[in-house]
């Protein structure tokens, strides 16, 4: 390091010259480069990083994620805008004459799923204390419906044929739940379920019922 004032040249560490013995300033100039260089050391290092096969492989993987993550992610969060939009259109597109008949085949299915309901009622009690499921209605000691149209089928499915203005049928499928309960799913087929809410807990197409494996009974 070279004094300012009488230009001795000092050692690198040294504090004061060593033959003025004025105190020595850091040259800020020479600070600055060995940082500058480090930056260019470790842009060289990323970029011979990512050409290497290794580090190009993983970067065409993730490439080539994006590009067909991020469409699909763009797509279904416009359908997900649109939907309410769609929905409200086909509602407002629907003619009040036909609005009213839906709304009295939603009427009939409300009773018959009151009556599903109360039949639930009745098979829990009798499975409570039977710890079986009843193989027919006649077997429930309580009768609390009142339609021919409500049938047990072999699978021990509750089925509700509905006269409505068109045919609609009300399935609710038995299952044993995780924690050992009796329990149900909704199934209905024949009403737009899209112009007002059914009253199932949860609904899906009588055509999801699945065919193997589905029954209650285990023989």
């Amino acid at each position: 390091m070279k004094c300012q004032n009488c230009k001795t040249d000092n050692i690198q560490e040294a504090i004061r010259c060593s033959n003025c013995g004025i105190k020595l300033k850091a040259e800020t100039s020479s600070s600055a480069k060995p940082q500058q260089g480090f930056f260019i050391r470790w842009l060289k290092a990323f970029i011979g990083n990512i050409l290497r096969p290794k580090g190009l492989k993983l970067w065409v993987i993730i490439g080539c994620t994006l590009v067909f993550l991020v469409p699909a992610l763009v797509g279904t969060f416009f359908v997900f805008i649109a939907k309410p939009y769609l929905l409200e259109q086909h509602v407002s597109s629907v003619p009040p004459e036909k609005k009213a008949i839906v709304q009295q085949d939603l009427h009939l299915i409300e009773q018959s799923r009151h009556q599903l309901t109360a039949i639930k009622t009745e098979i829990s009690s009798y499975y409570a204390i039977h710890h079986q499921y009843p193989r027919s209605l006649t077997a429930l000691k309580s009768k609390p419906w009142k339609n021919e149209q409500i049938s047990m089928n072999s699978k021990g499915y509750l089925l509700a044929d509905i006269k409505a203005s068109q045919a609609v049928t009300l399935v609710f499928v038995p299952f044993i739940n995780q924690q050992k309960q009796l329990a149900w799913d909704c199934y209905l087929q024949g009403v737009d379920s899209s112009l007002a809410d059914t009253a199932c807990v949860e609904i899906s197409q009588i055509q999801d019922i699945p065919i193997k494996g589905g029954s209650i009974y285990t023989n």
